[in-house]
């Protein structure tokens, strides 16, 4: 029996079919150490889940956008001797962590970091240090195959890297899809926190600039929720959108996500995407997405014109012209939607996540 440490910022709801089933895998017993706290705002937290033993760490976090985190009471798990690998969240940000990988080194512990790897705005000395940390644990676990390349083309041994690629539950929502019964699709889609880097503002613009030429019946929905709610509520009524846009908030039930993905006819990123764009591909909602923004690894399964379709960023006219074509060319979602579906159903499951974490442990635990 391997005795495994997953050290987490936070526990979010979407973590949480994955960490019951790793928690369920063979031969491991998984303890998570997680977080109470953060400042990120629009982030719910989950104290439990079913099935996972959950050991609550102290977080203290400084500065805007939680520049710099130490989590409290995370080494003396080190110091008591109960875990044989040790895994955490790949961010140099997380001071403990760092500290974490130096002490489980000395403890005779191995150490696995599991993140993005590389950031797109990583500086020269972001890169150097990360490397560094890197070459010292003793496996990193990363989102997709396109990073884990481009890290090992920077001299980190490619023997250590291995792929858990990031993703939801797909195979239950594949499950509710089956149970819904199918309604014309006469929305916009926009689901993520309400954050400037999001660029809704952009998104609002274009639908307002698109309006008249759309179907009367198409909707502009907003699923989240943050700072730029206000703001964003501000710039609906000055466009005189209040018959046009909703603003839903920060929904997580995935009974509930169904009904408005399964009345989507696209969704749109107009600044940076992430886990919902596995989220669309699963539903088989194309996405309509800003080409030049600083994405996460999903933005990897995304191909023009098999299931999605890029925009320049920041060019809102072009958006709103996206819009209306696309609200027009049925035939041309239709494919699309086959795409997303294909897409999610060949990358993206808890399984593969599982598969990846279990080749990291037993590459470490020979």
């Amino acid at each position: 029996m391997v005795k495994i440490l997953l050290v987490q910022r936070v526990v979010t709801p979407y973590r949480s079919k994955f960490l019951q089933a790793f928690s369920l895998s063979n031969g491991l017993e998984v303890t998570v150490a997680s977080g109470d706290n953060t400042s990120l705002p629009g982030v719910e937290i989950l104290e439990t889940v079913d099935g996972v033993s959950i050991e609550r760490l102290e977080n203290h976090i400084f500065g805007e956008g939680e520049k710099i985190i130490w989590q409290g009471g995370v080494f003396r798990k080190i110091i008591s001797d109960r875990f044989d690998v040790v895994i955490a969240e790949f961010n140099p940000r997380i001071i403990s962590n760092v500290l974490l990988l130096i002490l489980a080194k000395i403890r005779g512990k191995s150490f696995v970091w599991w993140g993005h790897g590389l950031s797109p705005q990583s500086s020269w000395w972001s890169v150097q240090l990360r490397k560094c940390l890197m070459h010292i644990s003793d496996a990193v676990i990363l989102y997709d195959n396109v990073m884990a390349e481009r890290l090992g083309s920077l001299d980190v041994s490619r023997d250590k890297l291995f792929v858990a690629t990031n993703s939801i539950d797909t195979e239950g929502i594949h499950d509710i899809k089956i149970s819904i019964h199918q309604k014309a699709r006469n929305r916009v889609l926009f689901i993520g926190r309400l954050i400037e880097s999001k660029k809704v503002d952009l998104l609002i613009r274009g639908f307002a600039e698109a309006q008249s030429r759309l179907s009367q019946d198409i909707l502009l929905t907003i699923i989240g929720d943050g700072p730029e709610r206000t703001n964003l509520e501000k710039l609906v009524t000055e466009r005189n959108l209040g018959n046009f846009v909703q603003f839903v908030g920060t929904l997580y039930d995935e009974e509930r996500l169904a009904k408005y993905f399964s009345e989507s006819f696209i969704s749109v990123s107009p600044g940076y995407i992430g886990l919902s764009a596995v989220h669309s591909l699963a539903y088989g909602v194309p996405l309509l997405v800003a080409d030049d923004e600083p994405h996460s690894p999903e933005i990897s399964a995304l191909e023009d014109g098999v299931n999605s379709v890029f925009f320049p960023s920041n060019d809102v006219t072009n958006l709103a012209h996206q819009l209306i074509e696309l609200s027009h060319e049925r035939e041309f979602l239709e494919k699309l939607s086959k795409g997303a579906v294909e897409t999610a159903e060949r990358q993206y499951s808890v399984q593969g996540m599982i598969d990846g974490f279990r080749s990291a442990i037993n590459y470490v635990s020979r």
